[in-house]
């Protein structure tokens, strides 16, 4: 298993597992790759890309925007390991956040695994009138 900072060679596997999971137009994931306060990462297996990660870091805080594993690579405990490259890279200090939609039980789960606690409702916030979950995690500690 290997957690890095991902490569212009990733955006393809980026894009591919995002078209099949978060779906958001591939303008979008060139754009935040490119974005100077933006950090994006893959998680490997034998050399194949099972997940991504995009953050953006301000201060002591890390809001993750996107975070997905690959279709086939679900219910395999690499969500898990994805998370714990994240905490284990972005140390105590920091406040972590993520939006999720509110009718993704499984990804909740998964945060709620790490002590994420849900702090707001975004009405209407996905482009399909679903509501999104704010969550937060306090000083980024497992």
């Amino acid at each position: 298993m290997n957690f890095r900072l991902a490569v212009n060679n990733d955006i393809n596997h980026i894009i591919k597992i995002n078209s099949h999971t978060v779906k958001w137009p591939n303008s979008m994931i060139y754009k935040e790759f490119k974005l100077n306060l933006s950090k994006s990462f893959v998680l490997e297996n034998n050399n194949q890309v099972v997940g991504y990660v995009m953050l953006r870091k301000a201060d002591s805080e890390i809001d993750i925007i996107n975070f997905a594993i690959d279709v086939d690579f679900h219910r395999m405990g690499y969500g898990s390991l994805l998370m714990n490259e994240i905490l284990k890279t972005f140390n105590k200090s920091h406040k972590i956040f993520i939006e999720v939609s509110i009718n993704n039980l499984a990804a909740r789960n998964l945060y709620n695994k790490f002590e994420f606690k849900d702090i707001s409702i975004r009405k209407n916030y996905y482009n399909y009138n679903e509501d999104a979950v704010v969550m937060i995690r306090e000083n980024g500690i497992a």
